[in-house]
């Protein structure tokens, strides 16, 4: 009606004056509305994302170790990790492992781990007593240089995989037991097997590890990866690697260092 009575009050003398007049002011709404949508989005990509620097670098020799316990041998687990990596690996690269993978020796076999295949997709799980492998694996690569949020769970029947609140994987055990008997080390950036460890190192960083004795369903999964709840109940080791050098073993150990951007 408004509209209908300014345009009655022009004569076609002055309607192209008009018609300039509400093309302007339509392309002012579709802008603002576009801003919002933009910041809106952003707003809601922050808060799902990374924010919990300092995180470990990992150069590709060093490595960060927990000593076993017996809160740390599980036969039900999850366990996360924030990861970011551009490498393109020509083995497996481990993000963090009890046990290390290459040995089917009683002890020896994965407890539990997750790491990055040569292709760049992540891979996920435990080896049986025996060594049988019960492991699950992405579709997609993860080398792009962003972070990612990793986690696996294991509920005695089922393992899953999730990367970044999202359900990629999952695979029946049949009701297969994980290795539990190894005193293996939890590590964070090389294989678990032996120490100090010669094989599958990662290079990239990772941050804000967490294991818990439990599986975790996907809403607590999607809450971890949000940052708004972590069920501590469960947890039985997080590593925030605020400060690092009491458990970081290879390469460079002398941090915090000063970051320099260039001009």
């Amino acid at each position: 009606m408004i509209i209908s009575n300014i345009f009655q009050s022009y004569n076609g003398k002055n309607f192209h004056k008009l018609f300039l007049l509400f093309f302007c002011w339509t392309l002012v709404l579709i802008s603002s509305k576009s801003q919002f949508g933009d910041d809106f989005i952003d707003e809601a990509s922050a808060q799902s994302g990374y924010h919990y620097s300092p995180s470990l670098t990992l150069s590709g020799s060093n490595y960060f170790d927990v000593a076993s316990s017996s809160s740390l041998q599980l036969s039900q687990f999850s366990v996360a990790a924030w990861f970011k990596t551009s490498t393109n690996f020509a083995n497996i690269a481990m993000i963090v492992n009890k046990g290390g993978i290459g040995s089917e020796s009683s002890g020896e076999n994965v407890n539990y781990a997750i790491w990055m295949t040569s292709s760049e997709k992540i891979q996920a799980g435990f080896e049986a007593v025996g060594g049988a492998d019960h492991f699950v694996t992405s579709t997609n690569t993860y080398n792009d240089g962003q972070w990612h949020y990793v986690v696996v769970t294991y509920d005695g029947a089922t393992v899953k995989l999730y990367i970044d609140g999202v359900q990629v994987a999952s695979r029946s055990t049949s009701g297969a037991s994980p290795e539990t008997s190894g005193t293996k080390p939890v590590r964070v950036g090389a294989s678990a097997r032996l120490t100090p460890p010669i094989h599958d190192f990662f290079t990239g960083e990772v941050d804000e590890v967490r294991v818990w004795n439990d599986d975790l369903t996907a809403t607590e999964v999607s809450n971890a990866f949000a940052g708004t709840s972590f069920n501590p109940g469960d947890q039985v080791l997080y590593l925030d690697f605020t400060n690092v050098q009491s458990g970081i073993s290879g390469g460079y150990t002398y941090g915090p260092s000063l970051t320099l951007s260039g001009p």
